[in-house]
């Protein structure tokens, strides 16, 4: 039987960000689109547009996706560029 292939910490770094940025750009946009619809938001904001609702969602969705995304990515690099234990000065009990 093969043992499985491991990622190296690029690939899982990327999984690490895209993953989670996906699953809350879905919820993002569940939630969202669930309260608001595009035709009246279009109409209130005086956009004129002739595409679908559906352009309208996957537009939105990816925006989410992006948001996410940014945020993923901040908390990762904040994790990695965190000192090291040994680096803080130690509380004098």
């Amino acid at each position: 039987m093969a043992s499985p292939r491991h990622w190296d910490w690029r690939r899982r770094s990327i999984a690490e960000v895209v993953w989670p940025s996906f699953l809350a750009a879905a919820l993002a946009t569940l939630l969202f689109f669930a309260l608001i619809d595009p035709l009246p938001l279009s109409l209130a904001l005086e956009i004129d547009f002739d595409g679908s609702p559906m352009t309208v969602y996957s537009i939105g969705f990816f925006f989410f996706w992006a948001i996410s995304a940014l945020s993923s990515l901040l908390t990762a690099w904040l994790i990695r560029t965190e000192r090291r234990r040994a680096d803080f000065p130690r509380d004098p009990d």
